[in-house]
């Protein structure tokens, strides 16, 4: 959709049924096309955790207005076999590219195979990368947030 510039009230609604559901009102701050971006060719480049064995990777190209190949283990809670237990998995999370916004912000989501669904959300600022990454992989789900520096070209 298109919105004007200035300050404009936009809200979510979903038609269930006969019933429609309204969400809250948000008010954004609409810049012209024209607009300074947050990000600049200079961010281009790999980024991970700066831990041993990373748990989130990504690639960030096109003069900073893609992030691509992200990749993330995700710690998840399952239901046990016997009622009120529950065990702990690491899922792997991975998502081809989201475009990044003229503020820095990003996010993508996806569904696959019906039993997963995937998304990634974060803001580049400055040479790092902050966010949160979440999974859910059948009856198990997790989320985990995150903060990657520059690994790389």
């Amino acid at each position: 959709m298109t919105l004007p510039r200035g300050r404009v009230a936009v809200r979510a609604v979903a038609r269930i049924g006969a019933q429609d559901v309204a969400g809250p009102a948000r008010t954004l701050v609409v810049a012209p096309a024209g607009a300074r971006r947050a990000t600049r060719p200079a961010d281009d480049g790999r980024y991970a955790t700066r831990v041993r064995g990373a748990t989130v990777r990504l690639r960030v190209t096109g003069a900073g207005r893609w992030v691509r190949d992200v990749r993330a283990f995700v710690p998840m809670l399952c239901p046990g076999v016997t009622a009120g237990t529950f065990t702990t998995q690491i899922g792997t999370l991975r998502i081809a590219r989201a475009r990044i916004a003229p503020d820095g912000r990003f996010v993508q989501a996806s569904v696959a195979g019906g039993d997963t669904a995937q998304r990634v959300r974060g803001r580049l600022s400055a040479g790092r990368v902050t966010g949160r990454v979440e999974l859910s992989l059948g009856p198990c789900a997790g989320n985990a947030s995150y903060a990657v520096g520059r690994t790389g070209p």
